[in-house]
């Protein structure tokens, strides 16, 4: 029978996440307001889940926002 592996260097290393640095944040924070005021002025608008999630995601890239 084989020993097991060593576990992975990786395993119980914290490595802080940088949504800020991803295309997909930048594009969401350059255009967010633009998007939900053309929304608003068709009177469509997005539900608040929408708007609470997405604004959630925007903070967790700020370190005001945690």
């Amino acid at each position: 029978m084989q020993a097991p592996s060593a576990a992975p260097q990786w395993v119980g290393q914290y490595g802080r996440r940088k949504p800020g640095t991803s295309a997909l944040y930048r594009i969401i924070d350059a255009h967010y307001e633009a998007v939900l005021a053309q929304a608003d002025e068709h009177a469509a608008g997005y539900p608040q889940f929408v708007r609470t999630e997405f604004e959630r995601y925007l903070a967790c890239g700020r370190p005001s926002g945690g």
